[in-house]
């Protein structure tokens, strides 16, 4: 509990823009150009080139020199509010989530960041979106240390999480529809037991279902957590509902017999 009030301190406060200003400031624009010139020879440049505008740019060039990336990979997958691209770190692959500050849903984020003591404050879309991406590590983190696997999140710059590639050579792990599964059962017992710990630590992951579960080395991985609130969110048992809905659906409709009761039961049972 302690680490976890010494995490919500050191992510807490509003977002202090004059503070971000002098710090891009540092960023010697003449390194920037040559950065930028780098990466429009990646694979993710000629993919997605619009998704590094300037502040993304900056971002990346400071988790760069702060040794968190050292070469930037090939587009994993795109959305309409991020994309995921593989890159180069300090102890091998990892994913860099960029998410898009034009086209972010911003009165999507706002319902879930509304009523999080640890987040208030975002004013403007750009705060909002820095919020989000703090939250999501925050949330990775907590996830993390209550013995879910989750992809573990490395660092965070402005709109661009640093996390753990789960995945190899470049090629993403698949979702949990996307697979056959051998036995359901075991599958759901592992699902279940995620959400319980979640639960117990005081997280309710928000949007649990069969596309935010990876399947890879015979592991079932938890990820998209910034939509993730605190047990105390108002609209914390509500999400809850839809969460367990969710599994329930998914595992019955491969023979397990449950229900959304039955695993609300047994997540905060």
């Amino acid at each position: 509990m302690e680490d976890e009030r010494e995490l919500d301190e050191e992510l807490s406060g509003e977002i202090d823009e004059d503070e971000t200003v002098e710090r891009e400031r540092e960023v010697d624009d003449a390194e920037l150009r040559e950065f930028e010139e780098r990466l429009r020879d990646t694979e993710a440049y000629d993919v997605e080139a619009e998704v590094f505008d300037e502040p993304t740019l900056r971002a990346l060039y400071k988790l760069v020199t702060d040794g968190h990336v050292r070469a930037v990979g090939g587009v994993v997958s795109s959305g309409k509010e991020a994309n995921v691209v593989e890159a180069d770190g300090r102890d091998g692959e990892v994913a860099l989530k960029i998410y898009r500050v034009a086209t972010s849903s911003f009165d999507e984020m706002r319902k879930y960041l509304e009523g999080d003591p640890r987040f208030e404050g975002a004013r403007s879309k750009k705060e909002l979106v820095v919020e989000w991406v703090r939250r999501e590590y925050s949330n990775l983190r907590r996830a993390s240390e209550a013995g879910v696997r989750v992809p573990e999140p490395v660092a965070h710059e402005r709109n661009v999480l640093v996390s753990e590639f789960v995945g190899k050579d470049g090629v993403g792990a698949p979702q949990l529809r996307e697979v056959e599964v051998e036995n359901p059962e075991t599958c759901y017992e592992v699902v279940v037991e995620y959400a319980s710990r979640l639960y117990d630590a005081g997280i309710v992951h928000g949007d649990l279902s069969e596309y935010n579960l990876l399947i890879h080395d015979g592991d079932i991985l938890v990820i998209d957590m910034g939509q993730s609130v605190d047990a105390e969110h108002p609209r914390a048992d509500d999400l809850l509902e839809n969460d367990c809905g969710n599994v329930a659906r998914f595992f019955s409709s491969l023979g397990v017999e449950t229900s959304r009761d039955e695993v609300l039961r047994r997540v905060t049972g």
